[in-house]
């Protein structure tokens, strides 16, 4: 059987978002990761395209198998900013989170780190610690 990637979104819960705020969070958590590394914009003569690039096995193993993504809680933006700095020197897919701050927050917050699809044994050596976002 071969593995299976997972994706896993670390979300803050000091900030006190509403639901709505954490849904949109995650849906940028969950493909900030991917879609900045697997699509180059190009433009020739005006004409604006896409190409898709090389995907990475877990990547699309991903896509095309269950889509696991868990949801980690974190309690601090140094918390966060320590996952995300460790998940990027270990090389992989990932991206901070920053809410822009025009409604809920009232300024620019970091609010979660996404994590992957990548293999789940990699992910866990640093976030395997965290606790399920309740």
């Amino acid at each position: 059987m071969e593995k299976e990637p997972k994706q896993v979104i670390v979300m803050r819960k000091d900030l006190g978002m509403s639901r709505g705020k954490i849904i949109a969070q995650s849906a940028h958590a969950t493909k900030a990761p991917i879609f900045p590394d697997m699509i180059k914009i190009t433009e020739v003569n005006g004409i604006v395209g896409a190409k898709v690039k090389e995907i990475p096995l877990p990547v699309a193993l991903w896509f095309t198998g269950k889509w696991v993504a868990i949801g980690l809680r974190i309690d601090s933006d140094d918390e966060l900013l320590e996952i995300y700095r460790q998940a990027k020197a270990a090389g992989l897919p990932c991206d901070l989170i920053t809410d822009a701050g025009r409604t809920e927050l009232g300024r620019p917050t970091n609010t979660a780190v996404g994590i992957g699809p990548w293999w789940p044994e990699e992910i866990d050596k640093i976030t395997g610690h965290l606790p399920l976002y309740k």
